[in-house]
């Protein structure tokens, strides 16, 4: 698309996970400010429920995953520009969108997600409806942590999770103490 594309703005997100080979990692990603973003979110959005309308049109909410930071450091973007550009695009396109975020990046880089990025992060997002889900919330709960945050935001809903198997671990664990101290 960068290629094809005259005048596209794009830059290279970070590596992710410790990979360092860019045919596997570090894509573009479009610019938040840039004028083909809200287009390209709407028509893919629009895209979405043309192909699967018969089978979602009797639902009263849809439910649209949105983590573009997934354990990728946002860098020095404006993450309250980016949030702002990609919900709103989702909104424009279908008026029933629920956006669903993992609330892992904020656990996973605490160092590049402070309270005041995550802050601008949501800031942005008045209306749209999310649910944020705190995966890995028995070790590390960010709903705790960024309550004052989430506080007074009717349309944010925070659904703690247990994760009982992720980076290699099999098997149903967790941490029970935590879980029956909460």
């Amino acid at each position: 698309l960068v290629k094809s594309v005259k005048g596209i703005e794009a830059e290279a997100s970070s590596f992710w996970s410790g990979f360092t080979d860019p045919e596997f990692t570090a894509v573009n990603r479009l610019k938040a400010g840039s004028k083909y973003f809200k287009q390209i979110g709407e028509a893919m959005i629009i895209e979405q429920l043309r192909e699967y309308s018969a089978h979602i049109s009797h639902l009263p909410n849809r439910y649209y995953s949105v983590d573009s930071f997934n354990e990728i450091d946002p860098g020095e973007s404006d993450v309250g520009i980016f949030s702002k550009a990609l919900f709103d695009s989702v909104a424009s396109a279908d008026s029933q969108a629920v956006i669903v975020m993992q609330m892992w990046s904020f656990a996973h880089n605490p160092l590049q997600w402070t309270r005041v990025r995550i802050a601008n992060f949501f800031n942005t997002v008045e209306k749209t409806p999310m649910l944020l889900l705190d995966l890995h919330g028995e070790k590390r709960p960010q709903w705790k942590r960024l309550r004052d945050i989430f506080e007074n935001r009717p349309n944010l809903e925070i659904v703690w999770t247990l994760l009982h198997n992720f980076g290699g671990t099999e098997g149903i664990a967790g941490e029970a103490a935590n879980i029956v101290k909460e």
